[in-house]
């Protein structure tokens, strides 16, 4: 892929802003109508610590270091008794899939999260992942995991155990990752960091959801370049 700067302006190439969401709604009613589908899902969000420094994120390592106190920390990691408990409340809530989601690596920022992996018996939060879709598949719902930048031979282990997985690639504008910009200080941020995560679950055939994120710096221009 082509990462370098588009110099043009490519949304006035084809006819505007409006002319773009015009071609794209007319996309939209030709293939699907109006219909949306959904499928009841529990949100767990099993470890909120994280390596990464994004400026917009809640699960920031700067914001954890300093705007919590001792009693909100521990609400910051979802407990295997809490995990089962929630799981129970999916079966009874009627949902047919769980989300469990992670920061990136966050026994490598995070005291609170390595004490709590070494106490439970844990050697890394790949570990604990796979331990929550397994309680998960074993009440017969479909667990999805989105725990942040992983190995392709992570990514064979946790397999046998998901329904799908996902991680969003959010841009692939090195520039954000300069200092200054949202990703300054991510190292999981690094485009080329997420798509080998990525193309890495796709090679072995992993369901799998991504997508970009809009408004956190970045031009029309690498939108584009996102999304192709």
């Amino acid at each position: 892929m082509d990462l370098s700067p588009i110099h043009h302006d490519p949304l006035l190439e084809l006819g505007g802003r409006r002319k773009v969401r015009e071609m794209a709604n007319a996309i939209r009613k030709k293939n699907f109508r109006n219909v949306v589908t959904a499928s009841r899902n529990f949100f767990i969000p099993l470890i909120q610590y994280c390596r990464n420094a994004c400026h917009y994120c809640g699960f920031s390592r700067k914001k954890l270091r300093t705007d919590l106190d001792s009693v909100e920390k521990k609400k910051m990691i979802v407990t295997p008794d809490e995990v089962k408990h929630k799981l129970k409340q999916a079966k009874t809530f009627g949902c047919r899939e769980v989300l469990f989601v992670l920061g990136d690596r966050p026994e490598e920022s995070s005291r609170e999260t390595r004490a709590f992996l070494e106490a439970h018996g844990y050697s890394n939060t790949v570990d604990y992942v796979h331990w929550a879709c397994e309680q998960t598949l074993s009440i017969g719902l479909e667990p999805h995991v989105n725990l942040g930048v992983v190995t392709k031979s992570e990514w064979e282990y946790l397999k046998p155990v998901m329904a799908s997985a996902g991680l969003m690639l959010e841009t692939i504008s090195e520039r954000l990752a300069q200092k200054g910009h949202v990703h300054h200080g991510s190292p999981d941020k690094i485009p080329k960091v997420r798509l080998d995560c990525i193309r890495g679950a796709l090679e072995l055939e992993i369901p799998f959801t991504s997508g970009i994120l809009v408004g956190i710096g970045e031009t029309d221009s690498e939108r584009i370049q996102t999304l192709a």
